[in-house]
């Protein structure tokens, strides 16, 4: 990382080229110039390429995370002493005017350039801004800052400007001592008249360059004059304005010497020459600044070639862009650049021989002279000759275009400057879409120099040949919308598609067929856009709504479409879990609810199109808009939940009967009060505390798109279908939707610390491993139930259903017991009451026990309904605020803990039996199988490692049995021995999940560093898991 003031840029040295003096007949490709001279010492291999300081927000601790601090990095290693100091980070479009009061002024202030890697974007950008500095935007400065023989040159050169320079220069700092001493020495009535003879002298200088008009003239065009029409009609208007001036000053001249007794035809030539030398002059400007900016065009073609975009095989190796440079010259050489995240270089990509399909032969390895780069302008100018003599010429050129333009503004008034550039193109050379602003933009433009790093050469296998050669797919990853469909006119509303969809009739199979094709094709639409979004903000390819935020608060608005990371972006959105880890694994949960809630198809109850997308190692949440929201509060409502952490839930009668009645019923939901505020007081403390700290408006987000306003009274407790975190709204529809439903099912008391109410199953096995040394399962049990993600470990929707049936199976098999005893004395007594028909009486008594026990089933299955809200971290308490729903609260929890007890002593030994007996034909040949097999008995994947234990257990007990045969022990051996292959698949597919979140930490570490060239990581880690061994240096030297 650079950090030096005198930070060359690109051709700092300065070529050879010819300046005002030299003849510019001759091409300026003939001169030879070092790469020394024209390439910053500052982009070779050896240069250290940055994270970029906008996702450095990701690695942030999310407890304590919040977005107003985002743009404050501590940076342990710029300090020289050792210690951490405070940054402030900047973009090449901050102005540095609010940061002067901040010390910036001060000598121990100072600026660091940082070099930051490219992405697809970046690399896009950057052909873009190195287009426009060859088609004339060339820097005309050398170094960022001027040393101390710069500013004397400088210096000089303005002394030799004239003394008109010269009096304004010490007109202005005479005012400046005059005001000083009037300042010091109080307003006496001689430095008041002092100080008013020097504005009077300024003021008089100041008219005297000022445009004179005189009042008799006209400005309009005199029809009757033909040779003024005729210069007006061709564009001559200089020699217009020439004979015009002659003929005004000579008539001045006239007019003086009459008065002053001289000689009128005399002064009247006199006049007249000098009002010609005066135009000529201007000509001559005019011509030289047209021709300086003819050579201050390159002539070297950027595009991107036809093997773009990368192959996949390819960009995991990290290529970004493949690119066709055309060479200045007389050949028109052609150049094949790879652009990878640390920079350029040239590739070994040549012309194909003769007969070959394809105009070049594909081979993305660097070139002997690779000339790699960080910054491509250095790539192309190591690499040829005719481009360092025609960026050397440039620079000089721009230099004198600089001063011509300088010297320009301060002799002409701003009408004349005005003329100049409207009949600029009246003296020849190319106009182009930028060459009207460039006497601005050659001053103010200062393109930004980015540094590299080298990267490691990749070899060209035979897939790499087969890649063909296409122009026209690189025009379409140009044009590419990333998703959005521009042939309709207008973009697809997603959620009015899919809500119409959901409403069509489905009274007949015909209906419903119909239904579900429409319903089929919108959500395969969707994730088909969502996907193609999603990689592209990856890639960085598409811009956030809030980029003025850290990358951790960034969502996207695309496609009407909203993207989010699926990470914890702070306090301010109510949330129960707190960690990325907690946040990924909520986004997962939600997907997995909202994909039932379309299976329920539940009428009034709608649910925006979700997709979860993993791609590099970042989990974005793409989701429909909820209509209404973009447009203001007043075009929605927020009936249940809250959105803002410190708001109390909103509480709608409808809208709870309609949860209730459908998910209640649907998912055996139960409904319990739950405290307004939920949050416990410790958590309300630690967001004050953070907000007190960074004070600020809130991201952009669903946060501040839901806010809503409380004035009525805030009541103690408020009654919940559901998770405490979900949200109801009323769209502009007027449709009712259901976000956030992070969970239906209680939080599994297995995975919940024993001292916070858990069963203390793991807690136990762990204590058992740890006095026997011998035991196998110590590494099928987890560490510790502290860890964020285990606060998002809920049941199996499958697990209530089957706990469900168990119950009722249970109530009616007694209930049928109890009655049976009673049924015979029942029916004697009716017979013998009635004294009619045996019949008729049994008929009549069955109809009233069916719709009473109808009513009875149905009060007991309601008791059986499961509460959500249970065990969850940073919840208030109900002791002391309603006994009786405390008292409830606690019934649940026990609830909970007997459903995790069937789970753990029930399910799981009763699937390794059937595993062991095959019994079901179960045995699952793969991991797709074996999740499905899991997930169809409500057992979680997560207890693949309880799964193992037994199975070790079950092998243990058939090994024993088999010595016991053989040893004379035992006469007979078990029918149905364990499956080996039972506890290798539970192996593989720990190891294989496991790797997984092992990899997308490696890929998301260092602002996603891994992840722009994954093949590296991906290798390394797939040969560190299933590597026999170690190779040795030589051997890896000698492969």
């Amino acid at each position: 990382k650079p950090k030096s003031n005198k930070h060359k840029s690109k051709g700092g040295g300065g070529g050879s080229g010819s300046g005002s003096n030299t003849p510019r007949g001759s091409s300026p490709l003939n001169k030879t110039i070092s790469p020394a001279e024209v390439v910053s010492p500052h982009t070779g291999p050896d240069a250290v390429v940055s994270i970029p300081a906008t996702v450095r927000s990701l690695e942030a601790d999310p407890a304590a995370y919040t977005p107003y601090l985002g743009s404050v990095v501590t940076d342990s290693n710029s300090n020289v002493d050792g210690g951490a100091e405070e940054e402030i980070v900047l973009d090449e479009f901050t102005d540095l005017n609010p940061y002067m009061d901040h010390g910036l002024h001060s000598d121990n202030a100072a600026l660091r350039i940082v070099l930051e890697r490219y992405d697809v974007a970046g690399v896009r950008d950057h052909i873009t801004r190195l287009r426009s500095i060859f088609d004339g935007l060339i820097p005309n400065v050398t170094t960022l800052a001027e040393g101390e023989d710069a500013v004397g040159e400088e210096k000089k050169k303005t002394e030799e400007n004239g003394k008109e320079g010269d009096y304004a220069e010490n007109s202005a700092a005479e005012v400046d001592t005059v005001v000083a001493t009037a300042e010091e020495g109080g307003e006496g009535d001689e430095k008041k008249e002092e100080l008013k003879d020097v504005k009077e002298k300024q003021r008089a200088e100041l008219l005297s360059k000022m445009p004179n008009f005189p009042l008799e003239s006209t400005i309009t065009v005199d029809g009757s004059n033909l040779a003024d029409y005729f210069y007006l009609a061709c564009g001559e208007e200089d020699d217009l304005d020439a004979v015009r001036g002659r003929e005004r000053k000579a008539s001045v001249a006239k007019a003086s010497a009459s008065r002053e007794g001289r000689s009128a035809d005399s002064n009247a030539a006199a006049a007249g020459e000098d009002a010609a030398a005066e135009a000529e002059a201007g000509r001559n400007a005019a011509r030289r600044m047209v021709e300086l900016e003819s050579h201050c065009r390159v002539r070297c073609k950027i595009k991107f070639g036809g093997f773009h975009p990368p192959p996949a095989h390819r960009r995991i190796h990290g290529d970004l862009a493949y690119l066709e440079v055309t060479l200045p010259g007389a050949s028109e050489d052609v150049v094949h650049v790879t652009a990878v995240p640390a920079g350029f270089y040239v590739n070994k990509t040549t012309i194909a021989p003769d007969g070959y399909s394809e105009p070049y032969v594909f081979d993305p390895r660097p070139a002997d002279n690779a000339c790699y780069s960080h910054e491509l302008l250095d790539c192309l100018l190591q690499y040829s000759k005719s481009l360092r003599s025609a960026w050397a010429d440039a620079l000089e050129c721009s230099k004198e275009r600089a001063e011509l333009t300088v010297s320009m503004a301060t002799s002409e008034t701003p009408v004349q400057s005005l003329y100049r550039v409207a009949t600029r193109g009246d003296f020849g050379g190319a106009l182009t879409a930028a060459s009207s602003l460039q006497n601005i933009d050659a001053l103010l433009i200062r393109p930004s120099w980015l540094v590299p790093v080298r990267g490691k050469s990749s070899t060209a296998g035979a897939s790499d040949v087969r890649h063909e050669y296409n122009e026209g797919r690189a025009d379409e990853d140009l044009a590419s919308t990333f998703g959005l469909d521009v042939r309709g006119g207008a973009l697809r509303d997603w959620n009015e598609e899919l809500q119409t969809a959901r409403e069509l009739p489905k009274d007949t199979l015909q209906d419903r067929m119909e239904r579900a094709k429409m319903v089929h094709k919108t959500l395969v639409d969707f994730g088909d856009a969502a996907l193609v979004g999603a990689k592209a903000i990856v890639e960085g390819l598409i811009v956030p709504i809030n980029p003025n935020e850290p990358a951790r608060s960034h969502v996207y608005f695309h496609n009407n479409i909203f993207f989010s990371r699926a990470v914890d972006a702070g306090v301010d959105t109510f949330k129960i879990s707190q960690g990325d880890r907690a946040a990924r694994k909520a986004a997962s949960r939600d997907a997995n609810c909202v994909g039932l809630l379309h299976r329920f198809d539940i009428d009034g109850l709608h649910n925006l199109a979700t997709v979860l997308v993993d791609y590099l190692g970042t989990r974005l949440v793409c989701q429909s808009i909820v209509p209404g929201i973009l447009q203001g509060e007043k075009t929605h409502t927020l009936l249940c939940g809250s959105v803002e952490a410190t708001q109390p839930l909103s509480w709608d009668e409808d809208m709870h009967k309609l949860l209730e009645e459908n998910l209640g019923r649907g998912f055996m939901i139960a409904t319990r009060p739950v405290p307004t505020l939920p949050l416990s007081d410790e958590r309300m403390a630690l967001i004050q505390e953070l907000r007190a700290v960074s004070p600020g408006l809130s991201g952009v987000g669903l946060g501040s798109i839901y806010k809503e306003k409380k004035t009525e009274v805030i009541k103690p407790l408020t009654e919940v279908c559901g998770p405490v975190e979900a949200k109801g709204i009323r769209g502009s529809d007027q449709r009712n939707y259901i976000l956030d439903l992070c969970r239906l099912t209680p939080r599994d008391a297995n995975w919940v610390p024993e001292s916070e109410g858990g069963t203390g199953r793991w807690e136990a096995v762990a204590s058992t491993n740890q006095g026997n040394a011998s035991a196998k399962t110590k590494k099928y049990v987890p560490e510790s139930l502290g860890d964020e993600e285990h606060t998002m470990a809920v049941f199996r929707s499958e697990l209530v259903t089957l706990l469900t049936h168990k119950e009722m199976a249970k109530y009616l098999a007694a209930k049928k017991k109890k009655e049976s005893n009673e049924q015979g004395k029942k029916d004697g007594d009716s017979l013998k009451a009635s004294g009619g028909d045996e019949t008729d009486v049994k008929n009549k008594e069955d109809n009233d026990s069916t719709n009473k026990i109808d009513a009875e089933n149905e009060e007991y299955l309601k008791s059986l309904r499961l509460n959500p809200n249970v065990f969850l971290p940073n919840i208030k308490s109900l002791e002391g605020i309603d006994d009786e729903a405390f008292k409830q609260i606690k019934k649940d929890e026990e609830r909970v803990r007997e459903a995790a007890a069937y789970l753990w002593g029930d399910v799981l030994p009763t699937l390794t039996l059937e595993i062991r007996e095959n019994t079901g034909h179960i045995l699952p040949v793969d991991g797709k199988t074996l999740c499905d097999t899991l997930h169809q008995r409500g057992v979680n994947c997560r207890y693949l490692g309880r799964l193992a234990a037994l199975a070790i257990e079950e092998e243990a007990k058939d090994r024993k049995a088999e010595a016991d045969f053989a040893s004379g022990t035992a006469k007979s051996l078990p029918r149905r021995t364990m499956p080996l292959c039972w506890l290798e698949l539970l192996e593989c597919e720990m190891v294989a999940r496991a790797a997984k979140h092992v990899l997308d930490s490696y890929l998301v570490e260092n602002g996603n560093a891994a992840a722009a060239q994954p093949a590296q990581t991906v290798a390394c880690f797939l040969s560190a898991i299933l590597s026999t061994d170690e190779e040795r240096a030589g051997e890896t030297e000698l492969r």
